[in-house]
């Protein structure tokens, strides 16, 4: 129950924007990623010992790995924009198209490229 309490808790400080690493063990960007990734650890072993049906197909869909792979320095400085070149795109071509897809950016544009799903969207 403790457990569960933690992660409500966790869910609560995610969806209303607080800050979601742990702040006492916090001192720079890899501890921060460091226990954002714990807490996805501990989220695994719940739903594991919950439902390992719906542990699989989480596991099949890729869900854990994602969040671990965007969970890391090098996406935190794509957020930030850190370190982070963007292409220099003179004519808009098929970018520009699915840009104008998105509705000024307010929309997501689902695409399929080689039997695999991908959206794009505008992120800042």
């Amino acid at each position: 129950m403790n457990l569960l309490k933690e992660i409500r808790d966790y869910r609560n400080r995610l969806f209303h924007h607080d800050c979601i690493w742990i702040k006492i063990r916090t001192v720079d960007k890899q501890t921060a990623i460091e226990s954002i990734r714990e807490k996805i650890n501990l989220i695994e072993k719940v739903i594991t010992a919950i439902s390992p049906v719906t542990n699989r197909a989480l596991t099949v869909w890729g869900m854990y790995e994602n969040a671990r792979r965007i969970c890391s320095t090098a996406e935190l400085s794509i957020y930030t924009n850190l370190n982070y070149q963007a292409p220099n795109i003179a004519t808009p071509g098929l970018l520009g198209q699915l840009m104008l897809q998105t509705n000024e950016g307010k929309e997501t544009v689902p695409m399929m490229l080689q039997n695999e799903a991908y959206v794009f969207y505008k992120l800042r």
